[in-house]
């Protein structure tokens, strides 16, 4: 059987039969995209190819349950909708006669899940030409949302059963609606829900109640065959009060491989286009939970948007948050907000934890990079305070996707789940070069309250963890020199400045970066004497565990010029010595010690020895000067 709601061209609205107690409340979504096909404009061969692009539309739907929902309740034609709106049918409409365009700029469709003016809209520009938008409806201009999944979203325990399933504990239940839409190309396509209640909650006025309003923007002008990014996580949050919890959508992007970035921000919740949510005084978008609740978010790619917060105390409330998506030259691409409610409980239960990523004994994060060929093992923890009280399970819902056709395993090497009081999972992986690019899982870690009378629902951490491949780390690094993790090495070098007058050198740096996994630079400045204009860099540093590379970053921070010279990298265990040759005579210049200071070889205009110096601490000295001739006869 078909399950769909009908999008409809312009703002006309579709006659409902609506059960008065069957008031949607809505608690949360999302609209996401993503790229199918592109073709040609079947009504103007003369067009290039390519001038139309097909992508699915994808809105995820929470509402606030009232009651028992069931789950199966759509009629086997398809022509009606029972949950959660009551009975009723959408008749076929009929619309101008001037539908086959052209459409200006700012035309739109709409579905209407109820009679109170709500609706989808897709705002956007299209063509003075000959491509009808109408071929992309059916005969009565509607476009169908097909009703794809429906699920209760909140994860109570078992004998704390919610409205969604007869209890009468706080529930949400969520539907997916999708769609495919043949588009042109646009520098801006608006996809928007307005629905006419939010969900009651105790941080916005209690009445009226306010609209819902909800919209991603596309453009597929410049960067047509984008898809948005998409979230594994559901926005409906259940965290403790008094307790700090840490949210991840479960972001992940295919166009990460391509170099996109995303950008994260807080935002208001709206009611409309222009207009933002009126919360009651002392809540705001940027403090949902009141003042000083920590509310922060992560505003980088990939693990970026995760959210943490320490709700003082018992409620529910409202937030939202943006991600913009750019390509590698930063051009934007589209932006998706989330509308997110939490719900917050009071019950004695400790969140459980999740660690970065564990690499030798080291946590390095969330983001780390790894080579072609190199193979990558590392543990992600979840333990919990409760211990030895409660166990703790650590999944990954998407690793298989994520890593579908690779040699990667988590947590286990047949996958599944890892329970225990402290629950670790152990990822493998050796890439190839078929894995080049960003790859982000997200992992979750579940305790296990339930077996206390006043436990409503499990405590609950969730990250994301990503792994960005890459074919080499340079073009032009020296195969021979390959410092080892863990190991300790010395830096040496010689630096100068422009300044007669310094009593030590404050401009010169060498920086280390370790590429790439804990984004730990080491800073080295010069120190000890000065001799004959140069001063000396020497200091001992550790091999970061997770690197996979080293940059060495000459950099000058002050105002006059800098040089630098003889700059080496050894183990501390080892000796080293380097040696200068002069380029036209080939003779020995210059022999530089263990410590990096030089002896300094001059010779005559015959070619053989006259003087030895030495530079030592107290300055350059001679050590050893000779001359000799030859009789003339």
């Amino acid at each position: 059987m078909i399950k769909y709601l009908k999008i409809t061209l312009f703002s006309l609205l579709v006659a409902a039969l609506i059960k008065p107690a069957s008031a949607i409340h809505v608690a949360g979504g999302d609209i996401t995209f993503k790229f199918l096909s592109a073709q040609s404009d079947p009504n103007d061969p003369n067009v290039p190819p390519d001038s139309l692009y097909t992508y699915e539309i994808i809105f995820h739907y929470y509402l606030f349950c009232k009651g028992p929902v069931d789950y199966d309740v759509l009629a086997d034609d398809g022509s009606t909708l029972s949950c959660p709106f009551g009975s009723r049918a959408f008749p076929n409409v009929n619309y101008p006669d001037d539908i086959n365009g052209p459409w200006p700029c700012g035309t739109y469709m709409e579905f209407n899940p109820d009679a109170s003016n709500s609706g989808f809209q897709v705002n956007g520009c299209y063509p003075a030409g000959n491509y009808n938008p109408a071929s992309a409806f059916d005969q009565y201009g509607n476009f169908k949302l097909t009703l794809v999944c429906c699920k209760e979203a909140t994860e109570n325990c078992p004998d704390k059963k919610s409205r969604c399933d007869g209890g009468p504990y706080y529930g949400v239940t969520e539907y997916i609606y999708s769609a495919d839409i043949t588009l042109p190309r646009c520098s801006l396509w608006t996809f928007a829900v307005s629905i006419q209640n939010r969900n009651a909650v105790n941080t916005l006025p209690d009445q009226p109640l306010q609209r819902f309003y909800l919209e991603t923007k596309m453009n597929n002008f410049d960067v047509p065959r984008n898809s948005s990014p998409t979230f594994s996580q559901n926005p409906i949050i259940q965290p403790l009060a008094g307790k700090q919890f840490i949210y991840s959508h479960g972001t992940n992007d295919t166009e990460f491989s391509l170099g996109h970035t995303l950008e994260w921000s807080l935002v208001s919740p709206a009611t409309g286009p222009t207009t933002p949510v009126i919360y009651k005084p002392g809540y705001t978008y940027l403090n949902p939970f009141g003042p000083n609740d920590g509310l922060q978010i992560d505003a980088g790619t990939g693990t970026g948007g995760n959210i943490s917060a320490t709700p003082p105390a018992k409620l529910t409330t409202i937030m939202a948050v943006i991600v913009n998506e750019y390509n590698s030259g930063g051009t934007w691409l589209c932006s998706v907000v989330r509308d997110i409610q939490i719900n917050v409980d009071d019950f004695s239960n400790t969140n459980p934890i999740l660690s970065g990523i564990i690499i030798s004994g080291q946590d390095v994060g969330t983001t780390i990079y790894a080579g072609v060929g190199n193979p990558l093992n590392f543990t992600i923890i979840g333990t919990d305070d409760d211990t030895p009280d409660q166990e703790v399970t650590l999944c990954s819902d998407d690793f298989d996707a994520v890593f579908a056709g690779t040699n990667a395993s988590f947590p286990t090497p047949s996958g599944g789940c890892v329970t225990g009081y402290t629950a670790t999972g152990a990822f493998t992986w050796t890439p190839t070069a078929n894995d080049i690019g960003q790859h982000c899982f997200t992992v979750t870690a579940v305790d296990a309250p339930c077996a206390m009378a006043d436990a409503i629902f499990a405590g609950k951490a969730v990250k994301t963890y990503c792994i960005t491949v890459v074919g080499s780390i340079c073009t032009d690094c020296p195969n021979s020199f390959a410092p080892e993790p863990g190991k300790n090495y010395i830096l040496s070098a010689w630096v100068k400045e422009n300044d007669v007058t310094a009593t030590t050198y404050t401009g010169p740096e060498i920086m280390l970066e370790f590429l790439f996994n804990v984004g730990q630079t080491l800073h080295f400045k010069a120190k000890g004497n000065i001799i004959d204009g140069w001063q000396r860099i020497e200091e001992e540093f550790t091999v970061n565990n997770a690197a996979i590379g080293i940059n060495v970053v000459l950099k000058n921070t002050g105002t006059t010029d800098v040089f630098f010279d003889d700059i080496r990298i050894f183990p501390v265990d080892a000796n080293m010595k380097s040696f200068v040759y002069d380029p036209v005579t080939r003779k020995l210049a210059a022999e530089l010690d263990e410590r990096n200071y030089a002896t300094f070889y001059e010779y005559d205009e015959e070619g053989s020895l006259i003087r030895v110096k030495k530079e030592t601490e107290r300055g350059i000295m001679t050590i050893q000067e000779s001359r000799s001739s030859t009789r003339k006869k």
